[in-house]
């Protein structure tokens, strides 16, 4: 009720808690026979007021209903007020109250049967909605009234028997000094549901010496019940000592003392508290995982991870903002049910708000910044805490927070913890996003050496190239004065053809340097496809004398693939086995079925991989040939990737030479379709389309 005035389950259950108290002073004061007339008149006015407060708690527990109570509910509590009236002021209902030997005796009024009819039909209504409610609620709705209701009955039965049944039969109070003690149970279930559910803040009036001094009385009175009942006389000589505060005494000292205190102290953190965070040790923790990361998404995770072991929300979502200025992206939203397009809408929203940078606020602070659309989405939502993340003259990022999973608040050591948190969460992400902008102009820096050794090479061939059309230009200018000099034709013939295929070879070496940007994907045989490429290399391995074993059985599934990137990427790999074989050497070429993946191999004897360049195989202008260019392996490991196939190349263990090596994935079902793929040769990522 103190925490929060403004609900209206918090002020009818104030006005039922009331009533019953004021009905148990009433029953106190009436049994010290000071007056009994006026005492009685108000435990009866008392009386009147609990149904009817009771009934209105439970229409709205815990959640009221559309329009709050409704008017039958209404009319039934002006009814209670009604008879609370009478009862105070005139003596309609009870009246004559005397101490007799028998007990406490009155003279009922005429209205004295409607009250007891009123008094109980309320309450069985009242039990009757919170029954239907009960039924009809889920999760913690459900076990809060399960609580209530078990209360309620085992003090509503024996209250009722002891105070209304037994008079109206007896027209004698014998027993009415235990109606209040029947309320116990009622206390106990409520208390329990207020610890467990957190229906407010436990830890306003949960202290651990409070928790001390209640175990310590409760002990005490329980001993010192059981010692009265047993043991009549308690005398310790020389000097006399009150038996109770010999108990009293007694369990304090073992409350307090270091082999019980501890046990005591866990056992109420565990049930008050639902335990203690060392917040301490989950900071250092989250510092030692944050300082690990360099991606900001893995900053993203170990920030959801820590807070999942700490605080706990029901929800929560990070919203940041690049350095680069791209757009913002959400890193990590928690409950994706719970987080709605409404609530993305929110988040972006929240983008707008003013938070420290590194900083806390409360979301009922920045409800007064939001539009009432927003505002209308954060209440549905019960967004709790917006963290900002960065620094105090640039904002990286917004963290916010839903209510905690165990129903508390964020109190003064969360918050300071969450700050704390933050500040590491900011300096993690801008070194996340600087190892980013580091690794993006490293790649720069390496494509512009690349393209700068390009420029190299294709200096150099341009001036290959002019040689030989040098060549062919000097011929050509001495057409028109030598054409009928036979020798000249002679060099003619020889020349030019010899120069043409220089040219033509040059111009083939610029072609493979680059791949088609966009290339269409079918069926390919692949059987098929290396009997072709065996076939073209054919004569220029029987001049070398090395002989080709191809080893292609005829089952193979087809490959999704284009056939002519397959070729070039099996006929640079057959050529550098060529290149590498001696003379009277053998090349083997195998496919094989390997469970679904298909499996290609070709071997050579040559000398195997030279180390100067073994680690970096499929590095561009990485080679060891006279004349070369290193851009096979680049071109081929590719092609390969673009197929997903993986490619490995590595010296043979069981004798010499190199085996190169394609594992392919398994064809797919739709292999019929055709696709068409992007490639890019400074990138991993290909993108493909039906």
């Amino acid at each position: 009720m103190l925490t929060r005035p403004d609900k209206v389950t918090n002020r009818w259950f104030a006005g039922f808690t009331i009533s019953m108290a004021s009905w148990v002073l009433g029953i106190v004061w009436l049994e010290t026979e000071t007056n009994l007339e006026l005492s009685s008149r108000v435990v009866f006015a008392a009386a009147s007021l609990m149904p009817a407060t009771f009934l209105v708690f439970c229409d709205v527990y815990p959640t009221p209903r559309p329009g709050h109570p409704r008017r039958l509910v209404l009319a039934a509590f002006f009814i209670g007020i009604a008879f609370a009236a009478a009862c105070i002021g005139t003596p309609l209902v009870a009246y004559d109250v005397a101490r007799t030997p028998g007990g406490l005796t009155r003279k009922p009024g005429p209205l004295y049967l409607p009250f007891a009819m009123f008094f109980l039909s309320e309450t069985l209504a009242a039990l009757s909605l919170l029954l239907r409610k009960w039924r009809a609620a889920r999760g913690v709705e459900r076990a809060q009234l399960q609580y209530l209701a078990t209360g309620l009955i085992l003090s509503g039965v024996g209250g009722i028997s002891t105070n209304l049944v037994i008079p109206l039969v007896t027209g004698r109070s014998l027993y009415s000094w235990l109606g209040p003690y029947f309320l116990l149970p009622m206390v106990v279930l409520v208390g329990h549901t207020i610890i467990r559910h957190r229906l407010f803040d436990v830890r306003l009036v949960i202290h651990r010496t409070v928790g001390y001094g209640v175990t310590t009385m409760a002990l005490s009175w329980a001993i010192i019940l059981l010692g009265y009942a047993f043991v009549p006389v308690w005398r310790v000589e020389p000097v006399r000592i009150p038996f109770a505060a010999l108990v009293v005494a007694a369990v304090a000292a073992v409350v307090v003392s270091t082999g019980f205190a501890p046990r005591l102290a866990r056992l109420m953190d565990r049930y008050f508290l639902r335990g203690r965070v060392r917040y301490d040790y989950a900071l250092r923790e989250a510092a030692r995982r944050l300082t690990m990361t360099r991606e900001p998404r893995e900053v993203a995770t170990q920030l959801r991870k820590t807070l999942s072991d700490t605080i706990m929300p029901e929800f929560g979502a990070l919203l940041v903002q690049p350095p680069d200025g791209t757009a913002r992206e959400l890193l990590f939203v928690d409950n994706a049910e719970d987080i709605n397009a409404e609530m993305a809408e929110l988040v972006e929203a929240g983008w707008r708000v003013t938070v420290p940078t590194p900083g806390i606020r409360l979301a009922t602070d920045v409800e007064k910044e939001l539009s009432p659309r927003d505002v209308q989405t954060l209440m549905a939502s019960r967004v709790e805490l917006w963290i900002g993340l960065g620094r105090p003259d640039r904002r990286v990022g917004v963290m916010m927070l839903g209510p905690r999973r165990s129903g508390d608040a964020y109190f003064t050591s969360e918050l300071d913890f969450l700050e704390a948190l933050a500040e590491l969460a900011s300096i993690a992400l801008e070194v996340a996003y600087l190892h980013d902008q580091h690794l993006r102009l490293e790649r720069e820096r390496q494509r512009e050496a690349q393209l700068a050794s390009m420029g190299r090479v294709y200096a150099g061939l341009a001036h290959e190239i002019r040689t030989p059309l040098t060549t062919i230009s000097n011929l050509v200018s001495l057409l028109s004065d030598r054409y009928d000099d036979p020798e000249y034709r002679k060099l003619m013939i020889d020349l030019v053809p010899r120069e043409v295929d220089r040219i033509v070879a040059l111009s083939e070496r610029l072609r493979v340097t680059r791949l088609n940007e966009t290339v269409s994907f079918q069926d390919v045989e692949l059987a098929q496809l290396l009997k072709d490429v065996v076939a073209i290399q054919v004569h220029v391995v029987e001049a070398l004398r090395v002989k080709i074993i191809l080893e292609v059985p005829d089952n193979l599934p087809p490959l999704q693939g284009n056939p002519d990137n397959l070729a070039q990427l099996f006929k640079n790999l057959l050529q550098n086995a060529i290149d590498a074989t001696p003379p009277e050497g053998h090349i083997w070429v195998r496919a094989v079925l390997d469970g679904s993946r298909v499996r290609v191999q070709i071997i050579d004897e040559g000398t195997g991989i030279d180390a100067a360049i073994r680690g970096r195989l499929f590095d561009e202008f990485a080679t060891t040939k006279p004349g070369g260019l290193g851009l096979g392996l680049s071109i081929c490991q590719q092609i390969a990737q673009t197929h997903g196939a993986a490619l490995t190349v590595e010296d043979r263990e069981e004798a010499h030479g190199t085996r190169a090596e394609l594992v392919f994935p398994p064809p797919r079902i739709e292999s019929h379709r055709r696709t068409t793929t992007t490639l890019r040769r400074d990138s991993r990522v290909f993108r493909a389309t039906p």
